[in-house]
């Protein structure tokens, strides 16, 4: 189409809208925060081959008979918000190409997905699991290992290692 600027607002005028395809266009800043508003009755989105930046909104969740979401091919960071997983009608999400990170929502197997190419993404399949905050044992290991190596490889004193140490 050859669009350029950012998400087209006017788009509000059209209150009946329930399919939108914008791919293939240089358009460009941030995916309004009040989509769900002005596309409420949106079935299908495809925003793909854009130039859209930051995170996706959150709002998108509302749009509660979207059944294909395409953000691919664009510059969206951050999180895949978690609240898309409730989306009930969502048959196809597409999010690959991007810059996104952390874990992927858990869609039901009914919806078909596409994560490629984002580097920091996790949780699901091919993904890889996520990450998460080192364990209580593995901690205590480190702890240990620093009060048995000490100063010059001896045990420190009981007074040397504080309230932080506890002594088993």
């Amino acid at each position: 189409m050859g669009l350029k600027g950012q998400f087209p607002r006017g788009i509000r005028n059209c209150s009946s809208l329930t399919g939108l395809d914008l791919s293939i266009n240089n358009l460009s800043g941030n995916i309004p925060g009040d989509i769900s508003i002005l596309l409420q009755y949106v079935t299908s989105l495809d925003l793909s081959s854009n130039k859209f930046t930051g995170e996706i909104p959150t709002s998108l969740a509302n749009c509660t008979y979207l059944n294909t979401l395409n953000l691919d091919q664009n510059r969206l960071t951050g999180q895949i918000p978690q609240q898309f997983s409730l989306l009930t009608r969502l048959k196809s999400f597409i999010v690959s190409n991007n810059l996104l990170t952390g874990p992927v929502p858990n869609f039901p197997s009914s919806v078909s997905v596409n994560y490629a190419n984002n580097q920091g993404l996790c949780g699901e399949g091919s993904l890889g699991p996520c990450q998460g905050k080192a364990s209580k044992s593995s901690n205590t290991a480190v702890i240990a290992g620093a009060a048995v190596g000490g100063e010059e490889g001896r045990r420190p004193r009981r007074e040397q290692m504080g309230k932080k140490y506890k002594r088993n």
